[in-house]
C-alpha cells in the first residue's frame, strides 16, 4: 500500500537516528557534541515543515466540511481527534525537555541552545530516578507513545487491507527493547535516557517528536483518501 512508504523526510530522519546512536556509542568528545546539536537542528526544522504541511490538509478538511458537511464530518471529526493526540503528546515531551535542560543550566535554559551539552547525570535523574504521580517519567512517555500509536491503529478501516500504513505506526512509534553494543536488549527507557549526554537527549526527544508528526501526516493522507472512496 502506499501508505506504507516512507517519504523522503521519514527517510532523513531515519538516518539521523542511525547516525545519533551511532554518535552515543563514541567517546563524548566535543566534536560529538556539536553534532548532537545540529542532528536537533535539522530535526526540529523537519518537523516544522511537517506541521505546516498537516496545516495544509487541516484547512483542505474544512474546505470539504462546508463544500459536503455530511460526507466530510466522519473523517474530519478523526482528523480533529488526531491533531488534539499528536499536539498534546509533542507538547508533553516539549515539557519534559526544558524540564531537563533548565534543570542542568537554570531558568535561562534552552533546549534549542543546549550550553552543557556533556551532563549525562540529569536527563537520567529527571526521566528515571524521580517519580511523576509513583511513575518514572520516562515510564509515562512511553505509555503515552504507546497509546497515540494504538490511537493511530484503531482509526484504520479494514486493517488487512492497510497493512502498509499499520506496520509504518509501529515501526516509526516502536518503544521496544534497543539492542545494544554488546548486542544484548536493552529496555526503551534507559536507551533514551540513562547515562546519556544533554545534547544526545534532547535529539532524541526531537526525534520523538519528529515521528509523533510524521505518523499524523501518514493519519491524515489516509483519512482524507476516505471522504471520497
Amino acid at each position: 500500500m502506499a501508505h506504507g512508504k516512507e517519504t523522503p523526510r521519514q527517510k532523513m530522519i531515519g538516518m539521523m537516528y542511525l547516525v545519533l546512536t551511532a554518535l552515543l556509542a563514541l567517546n563524548v568528545a566535543a566534536e560529538v557534541l556539536n553534532a548532537f546539536s545540529l542532528i536537533d537542528d535539522s530535526l526540529r526544522k523537519s518537523t516544522e515543515n511537517t506541521v505546516n504541511k498537516n496545516g495544509d490538509i487541516y484547512t483542505k478538511f474544512e474546505a470539504a466540511y462546508k463544500e459536503n458537511e455530511s460526507k466530510t464530518k466522519p473523517w474530519k471529526d478523526k482528523a480533529d481527534k488526531v491533531r488534539v493526540e499528536a499536539t498534546g503528546l509533542v507538547d508533553y515531551i516539549q515539557e519534559l525537555k526544558v524540564k531537563i535542560v533548565q534543570t542542568v543550566e537554570g531558568p535561562q535554559g534552552d533546549p534549542t541552545h543546549v550550553e552543557k551539552k556533556d551532563d549525562i547525570n540529569v536527563p537520567g535523574q529527571i526521566m528515571i530516578t524521580e517519580k511523576e504521580n509513583g511513575k518514572q517519567r520516562a515510564e509515562i512517555l512511553k505509555e503515552k507513545i504507546d497509546g497515540y500509536r494504538e490511537f493511530l491503529i484503531g482509526m484504520v478501516d479494514d486493517p488487512t487491507k492497510n497493512v502498509g500504513i499499520i506496520d509504518g505506526f509501529k515501526s516509526n512509534l516502536s518503544t521496544d527493547d534497543v539492542i545494544g553494543q554488546e548486542g544484548s536488549p536493552v529496555p526503551w527507557i534507559f536507551a533514551h535516557f540513562d547515562q546519556l549526554p544533554l545534547a544526545g537527549v534532547v535529539a532524541l526527544m526531537s526525534k520523538m517528536q519528529a515521528d509523533i508528526r510524521n505518523a499524523e501526516a501518514n493519519m491524515l493522507d489516509y483519512l482524507f483518501t476516505k471522504i471520497d472512496e
